[in-house]
């Protein structure tokens, strides 16, 4: 058997370099800690297709390397977006290969979703590219939910956790939208540390998933 240290290196580095992000501000350390998670699951988990979540988990590295970046220029901003969609539909394709479609659940999240779009996001939003941006955005973070959802078997820590770190991202994402397009601040302290603990779940649900093997 493995010590306790390798055993629980990669399982615990993402967290501990989250809470050493949201301690210090080190913006270098965003993405550190979403590489850790590429590597944790690259390196810790025996999940088939897990190649997919990897690439998910570096293309959001770089979109969000791009968006912090992007310092209020609209096509910067895009291309981050964008990249953010191609992680999120990384992911969906994941939970399809291990789950199945959930339509009744889909519909039941964009609903919402589409009407706090319309609602809420787009009267303060000033471009149509932008506005269709978001709204493509808005609605594969629904599909990314319904998902992760029917993602297989029920009630696994695959599952459980996997579920936990879309909702993780859904929170972030929401409070990055309401300061940017609603002008509501409220508690957007947490929006990056929701951000990281996002990826930091869906690492450790990969790795806790039976099958897993240690490094």
């Amino acid at each position: 058997m493995k010590s306790l240290p390798r055993r629980v290196f990669w399982p615990l580095l993402p967290f501990v370099l989250l809470v050493a992000q949201t301690a210090t501000g080190l913006f270098f350390l965003r993405s550190a800690t979403t590489l850790a998670c590429a590597l944790a699951v690259l390196f810790k988990s025996r999940t088939p297709r897990r190649g997919i979540v990897v690439a998910g988990l570096l293309v959001s590295l770089v979109a969000d390397v791009v968006l912090g970046h992007s310092h209020g220029r609209t096509e910067w901003f895009l291309c981050g977006l964008s990249l953010f969609l191609v992680a999120h539909l990384l992911l969906i394709a994941f939970c399809l290969s291990h789950g199945r479609p959930r339509p009744v659940v889909a519909v039941f999240i964009l609903i919402p979703l589409l009407l706090f779009y319309v609602l809420m996001l787009r009267p303060g939003i000033d471009t149509p590219a932008m506005r269709c941006g978001v709204l493509a955005y808005t609605m594969v973070t629904g599909l990314s939910l319904s998902a992760a959802w029917g993602l297989k078997p029920t009630g696994s820590l695959l599952h459980v956790l996997f579920l936990l770190g879309i909702l993780s991202l859904a929170f972030s994402d929401t409070l990055i939208a309401l300061r940017l397009f609603c002008g509501i601040r409220g508690i957007y302290f947490l929006m990056l540390p929701t951000y990281l603990l996002s990826h930091c779940l869906v690492a450790l649900a990969l790795e806790t998933e039976k099958g897993s093997t240690e490094v």
